[in-house]
C-alpha cells in the first residue's frame, strides 16, 4: 500500500468520527509516519549492516540512513565485540590500560544552524552561513516556508532527516527534487542527527569492522511512496493513528478499540512469521529452550 491510500483511509475514519478540532494533512502524515517507524522497529525487525575500514580512532559515524540503536552484533576483525554501558566508560583512560574492547551507540546532536535560502532545483541547495557540516552528515530540518507545491505553506521537507551532500562553506544539498515547486519563502533551521558507534579504546588501523543492526523502515520520499511495512501490518499503523486522534478528542472507548485492533494485527503477524531461532539480543540462548 502507498502512503496516499493510507492517508485516504485515515481521512475517511476521521470524517466518520466527527472530531471537534481540525486535522491538517501534515499532522495526519506526521502521526501515521511515526507509527510506521515504531511498528517497523518493534515488530518487523529488518536486518541490515554497515562495514567500516578501521583507523586509530574510537568513533565511527553510520552512513546508512536506516541505521538504528538496535545493534545485535559487532564484528571487529576476527572477534565479536560486546556492548558496554556508556556510563561505565572513561574516555580519558589510555588504550593500553583497557584490557577488553567494547562498544556503545550515541547520537550526535551537537550542531545546529539557521537556513536563509533554498533553491527549487534537483537537488535542493540550502544556504546556512558557516554551517560546519561535512558530506555524509545527517540533518533534521524544520520551519521552512515554501519549497513545496502550495504557496505560503510549510515545506514538505520539514520534520525529516536528510543526508548532506556537496557541502560548501555556506551551502549544502539534500536529495530532494524541488524542480518546478514554489520558491523558498522564509524560515528554516537544521540540527545534526548523526548516529555513532563508539568504542572504549581505539581500534587498530586497516581492520574490518562490521556492524549488524535492525533497520528502520525507509522514510517516504512523497505520498506515492510505498509504506515500508509488510501489507499485513499497514492496517495496524492506520488503526494506531485513528486511535491517537480519537484519544485527543476524548473518544477514549473508540480510541481503545482502534488500539486494540492494531495490537491484535501485530500479534497475528508475529505468530505468522516467527520461527524458532535464537534471539541473542533479548534472551540468552540456554534460557530460550525453557520458553519455546
Amino acid at each position: 500500500m502507498r502512503y496516499q491510500e493510507a492517508y485516504e483511509i485515515i481521512d475517511a475514519g476521521l470524517v466518520k468520527a466527527a472530531l471537534a478540532f481540525p486535522t491538517a494533512e501534515p499532522l495526519k502524515a506526521q502521526f501515521f509516519d511515526s507509527k510506521v517507524q515504531e511498528i517497523g522497529m518493534r515488530t518487523v525487525k529488518k536486518k541490515d549492516s554497515e562495514t567500516f575500514t578501521t583507523t586509530a580512532t574510537r568513533t565511527y559515524t553510520f552512513t546508512n540512513a536506516n541505521a538504528s540503536d538496535q545493534i545485535y552484533k559487532v564484528e571487529y576483525d576476527t572477534s565479536v565485540i560486546p556492548f558496554v554501558s556508556e556510563s561505565r566508560v572513561n574516555t580519558n583512560v589510555a588504550d593500553d590500560d583497557v584490557s577488553q574492547i567494547g562498544y556503545y551507540v550515541k547520537d550526535d546532536n551537537s550542531q545546529s544552524g539557521v537556513i536563509t535560502a533554498g533553491t527549487s532545483a534537483n537537488p535542493i541547495a540550502m544556504s546556512s552561513a558557516a554551517h560546519g557540516l561535512s558530506d555524509g552528515d545527517f540533518v533534521f530540518i524544520e520551519g521552512i516556508v515554501g519549497l513545496r507545491p502550495s504557496t505560503g505553506e510549510l515545506s514538505e521537507i520539514n520534520g525529516r532527516i536528510f543526508a548532506v551532500t556537496n557541502t560548501g562553506t555556506n551551502t549544502f544539498t539534500i536529495a530532494v527534487n524541488g524542480t518546478g515547486g514554489v520558491a523558498y519563502a522564509s524560515g528554516g533551521t537544521w540540527s545534526l542527527r548523526n548516529k555513532n558507534i563508539i568504542f572504549n579504546k581505539q581500534t587498530d588501523a586497516a581492520k574490518t569492522l562490521k556492524v549488524y543492526y535492525y533497520a528502520k523502515p525507509l522514510v517516504k520520499s512523497n505520498a506515492t511512496s510505498r509504506v515500508d511495512l509488510p501489507d499485513q501490518l499497514v492496517p495496524a499503523a492506520i488503526h494506531y493513528t485513528l486511535g491517537h486522534f480519537l484519544a485527543l478528542d476524548g473518544q477514549l472507548q473508540t480510541s481503545s478499540g482502534h488500539r486494540g485492533m492494531a495490537k491484535q494485527i501485530e500479534d497475528e503477524y508475529t505468530h505468522t512469521v516467527s520461527q524458532r531461532e535464537a534471539n541473542y539480543d533479548i534472551i540468552p540462548v540456554p534460557l530460550q529452550d525453557f520458553i519455546y
